[in-house]
């Protein structure tokens, strides 16, 4: 059981990096630049370039929230990790859905003409991963021996 929480840990910290810190916080940084440029190159009306903003915004909260709960799982504060995922993973799916339908209204694609709205469900999607991460190493360290043992002095 312990080599399994290891392994789980490691995951979780591989997926930090390259969901909750490249793809969302990054992510958010290139989107909002992106959008800047578009708007001042008069690409973008401002109604786009609201719902852009805010999907980058949704993007920059999801990354520091699930890095929040990455390091407090990490140090075993138990099901109180779910006070910073829940929100973090909610703010990258509602950025995700922000992102996903400006870039079918706007028709944005790739050079291969791949449509971006396509680009980012299968870059932001895996992010669930992570809530699944979180959610099974935080029920593994409430659920432990050891916290069960401390429940049951505080009960007496």
């Amino acid at each position: 059981m312990k080599v399994f929480k290891i392994i789980l840990k490691i995951i979780l910290i591989l997926i930090t990096v390259i969901y909750a810190v490249f793809f969302n916080l990054a992510g958010g940084a290139g989107i909002i630049y992106e959008a800047i440029d578009n708007r001042s190159a008069g690409l973008l009306v401002p109604d786009d370039f609201t719902k852009l903003a805010a999907a980058s915004g949704c993007f920059f909260a999801s990354g520091i929230l699930m890095v929040t709960a990455t390091v407090m799982v990490l140090h075993k504060k138990g099901l109180s990790v779910l006070i910073a995922e829940i929100p973090g993973i909610s703010a990258c799916m509602t950025g995700l859905i922000l992102i996903v339908s400006q870039a079918q209204k706007i028709g944005f694609s790739d050079e291969n003409l791949q449509p971006y709205s396509q680009i980012y469900l299968a870059r932001h999607l895996p992010t669930l991963g992570h809530f699944v991460v979180i959610l099974i190493i935080a029920l593994m360290n409430y659920l432990s021996y050891d916290n069960r043992v401390k429940r049951n002095k505080k009960k007496i």
